[in-house]
């Protein structure tokens, strides 16, 4: 074999090493970017999915703050709704004191005990109205018993239905109420009628008045 032949078997062997080393590295270098591939999806698939977690987290916390801020701004409303009307009844309660007091030759004083005396009239006119009708209850249940969820709606005596029912006590009902005898009622009905007759001086018979005779 000639030397020239030689030299270009080691030529081709050279060129062909180094494609086959270049194509080696070539594959290495793919291998490894599907790697760094799969890590990036990886690590980019965390990210989002943490990014989504805080935007949930993030709007959650922005639907609680309108919920509470709305809350808030509902119970301020009501607050101040209900300022403002207890402040209309004191300006209306000033005005007609004003004018009341303007009005007569009063003093503050006297204004102030009649308004207290009105207020106490009116509590204790409620606590009456109430009396009498545990009295009426107590008396003829059977016909109230009926009628009391009726006459305790109908009715407005300043009380809660749960406070006149309280003050009816329906549970203290006895029987024994029920067999009292009618008639024994009467006698001093008449009685108290007969007595009053008797101190009234208006109920006596006059005596008939007879003309008298002119002297002619």
């Amino acid at each position: 074999m000639s030397p020239q032949h030689q030299a270009a078997i080691r030529i081709q062997t050279a060129f062909r090493t180094y494609m086959a080393s270049k194509a080696a590295i070539r594959a290495n270098n793919c291998v490894r970017f599907d790697g760094y591939g799969l890590i990036h999806s990886k690590i980019d698939t965390k990210k989002q999915a943490s990014s989504t977690l805080k935007c949930i987290h993030s709007w959650s916390n922005i639907q609680a703050y309108i919920r509470a801020r709305r809350h808030h701004m509902v119970t301020e409303g009501r607050i101040k709704q209900k300022k403002l009307e207890n402040q209309l009844k004191l300006e209306s309660k000033l005005h007609e004191l004003e004018v009341e007091w303007c009005g007569g030759s009063d003093t503050m004083e006297e204004i102030l005990s009649r308004i207290q005396q009105r207020e106490e009239a009116a509590v204790k006119r409620e606590r009456a109205m109430a009396y009498a009708f545990t009295h009426q209850w107590r008396a003829n249940p059977s016909q109230y018993l009926g009628q009391a969820y009726y006459s305790l709606g109908k009715e407005n005596w300043g009380w809660s239905w749960k406070e006149r029912w309280i003050a009816a006590r329906p549970w203290e009902i006895r029987p024994h109420h029920l067999s009292l005898p009618i008639a024994t009622n009467n006698h001093p009905r008449k009685a108290h009628t007969k007595q009053a007759s008797h101190h009234n001086p208006k109920s006596k018979t006059l005596p008939s008045s007879t003309p008298i005779p002119h002297n002619s």
